[in-house]
């Protein structure tokens, strides 16, 4: 009776395990959770120049194409008018197939997938290299964006297989700082690559370094197995009720109607206000037939697919909710503090200065920081959700006082302010990461982080989206409060929200009302976003116990029994 229950317990565990070995028997890649810190450290220095180096150039080709895209790349093609299209195509591909990296994942393992999208990236890179015109460019960056969406997604799960989940934020911080690292760079320097040759060169240069990372992930990431019973066999993937385990096919329909809900309603979101007007009938068809797929998805994946992309469960679990709706809070504030502020500094100080440009700088210095202090904090205390709702309020303490008008943005003075904005988001990221993946077993935490990316994807877009709409009529509100309703007035307004050259020539008084207008108006959008926040934090108020707890005994429960 006795070994019987040892023999559950052990199939239990073994299930519960992440899914790395290769299911077609073509390597022994696969890894498991060490008690050792030695073991962990030594896996990862050996693993993370691959993973890192990954990870910077995704980070720096996307802070190089979102510097250039519309300036010279777009202008040289003659293309200006649609050179929205370069970004759109790598963003919403990149959305779309994160859910099938983590089913492959599971499926074929870690390292061939990682492999694989890595691969599909340079190739994307290369044409982007010898594109010559604008449809050519948007197709590669649709073969970027697919590839290189599984980068971050497969990096955090890898850590996350190697490590306890108390030190998955701090280990995560690495990739964080590598990340932030490559957004600063990835402007400034291809800039001056671009100037000194052509836009095409950065990107083959790009795929070149990303070519060695894969060649150290192909030597790094042969990893020994993990303890398995002798009389299990592990060349399929799951396990029926009798205890044998059976071949997962690749769920196609489910596949094709997943692509089809994440980029129906990113293309609607990314297309409306900028390239058709909202009221367009494709923006709006788009947006009404998204509930129809999604219900389609839900019977597909729920009732008819055998072995589901994704686990219905998560869309029904409180917890899995909760830390989702965190996200969203965290993320959606995020992106319309940042959306505006840049402009907010400008508009607060109309006739410049220097340290305008490094605003932004000063706020991603702080991220990485903020994700390191994260990893510490939870390793020794394992306080996730004190961690997680300390950075919250932080964020809405700064929000409320950008929107009061006590942080003075364009002041060099208010440098260390700025950087808590970062740190604050550092913090949160990393500890929502840990939150995420101590809500679900151990094999569901890879589809489970794709979604939470997904939701992160959403969540920015409509950030962005009400964010601008919601600065353009205050501000038109309170201009025509300010001037009133005459022509001469109507006049200024129009010129006003098209230039702020035209506000720089305007007489003290009238430019005065017109900036402090501006100013006002984004004032409301802060005030929003730190309201945004308090709800989160007040979410994070029911998140189960049972979470700590989980992270808690994270790595007790997390290994294997000793042979």
């Amino acid at each position: 009776m006795a070994a019987d229950n040892d023999a559950t317990r052990s199939q239990q565990r073994l299930e519960s395990e992440p899914l790395l070995v290769s299911r077609d028997g073509a390597d022994d890649d696969a890894f498991h959770p060490r008690s050792s810190s030695f073991a962990e450290v030594a896996l990862l220095l050996k693993i993370c120049p691959g993973l890192l180096l990954g990870a910077f150039v995704v980070k720096f080709d996307l802070s190089y194409l979102a510097t250039n895209y519309s300036g010279r790349i777009a202008s040289d093609l003659n293309q200006l008018q649609n050179a929205i299209w370069i970004v759109l195509a790598g963003s919403i591909s990149g959305s779309c197939f994160q859910p099938l990296y983590a089913f492959c994942a599971n499926r074929y393992s870690r390292r061939s997938t990682i492999l694989a999208g890595s691969s599909i990236t340079v190739v994307g890179l290369l044409l982007c290299s010898i594109s010559i015109w604008l449809w050519e460019l948007s197709l590669s960056r649709i073969f970027v964006g697919m590839g290189s969406s599984e980068l971050g997604l497969l990096t955090t799960i890898i850590i996350n297989d190697v490590v306890p989940l108390t030190h998955l934020a701090l280990w995560r911080s690495a990739v964080t700082t590598t990340m932030t690292v490559g957004l600063m760079l990835g402007g400034p320097v291809g800039s001056k690559i671009l100037r000194s040759t052509n836009w095409q060169i950065p990107f083959f240069l790009e795929s070149l370094l990303l070519a060695a990372a894969i060649m150290l992930l192909y030597v790094t990431l042969r990893l020994p197995p993990p303890h398995v019973p002798s009389d299990v066999d592990v060349t399929h993937n799951r396990r029926t009720e009798h205890g044998n385990f059976v071949k997962v096919n690749f769920d196609v329909v489910g596949g094709g109607v997943m692509i089809l809900l994440f980029a129906t309603p990113l293309l609607a979101l990314n297309m409306g206000g900028g390239i058709l007007p909202w009221n367009h009938p494709a923006i709006i068809t788009m947006l009404a037939i998204t509930p129809v797929i999604l219900v389609v998805l839900l019977y597909i994946e729920g009732v008819l697919a055998q072995h589901p992309i994704f686990p219905v469960s998560f869309f029904t679990s409180p917890p899995v909710l909760l830390a989702n709706f965190c996200a969203i809070a965290v993320v959606f504030a995020w992106n319309q503090v940042m959306f505006n502020l840049s402009f907010y500094t400008q508009v607060r100080d109309i006739d410049g200065n220097l340290f305008q440009n490094w605003v932004l700088t000063c706020v991603f210095v702080g991220q990485p920081i903020g994700a390191f202090v994260s990893g510490v904090g939870i390793q020794k205390t394992k306080a996730v959700k004190a961690i997680l709702a300390g950075s919250m309020l932080l964020s809405c303490l700064l929000y409320s006082s950008l929107a009061a008008g006590w942080i003075k943005s364009e002041r060099p003075a208010f440098a260390p302010v700025l950087l808590l904005f970062g740190f604050a988001l550092g913090v949160s990221e990393s500890s929502l990461t840990v939150a995420l993946f101590g809500t679900v077993a151990k094999q569901d935490q890879a589809a489970l982080y794709a979604l939470f990316d997904l939701v992160v994807a959403f969540s920015g877009d409509i950030g962005l989206t009400v964010s601008s709409s919601m600065t353009r009529g205050l501000t038109y509100q309170y201009l025509r409060n300010a001037l009133g309703y005459s022509d001469e007035a109507s006049t200024i307004i129009r010129k006003s929200t098209a230039s702020l050259d035209y506000v720089c020539g305007l007489l003290s008084d009238t430019r005065t009302l017109v900036l402090n207008s501006f100013i006002y108006a984004i004032q409301k959008t802060f005030l929003v976003s730190a309201f945004i926040v308090a709800a989160g934090i007040l979410a994070t108020s029911f998140l189960t116990t049972s979470l700590e707890e989980e992270v808690k005994t994270d790595e007790g429960e997390n290994l294997l029994p000793e042979s």
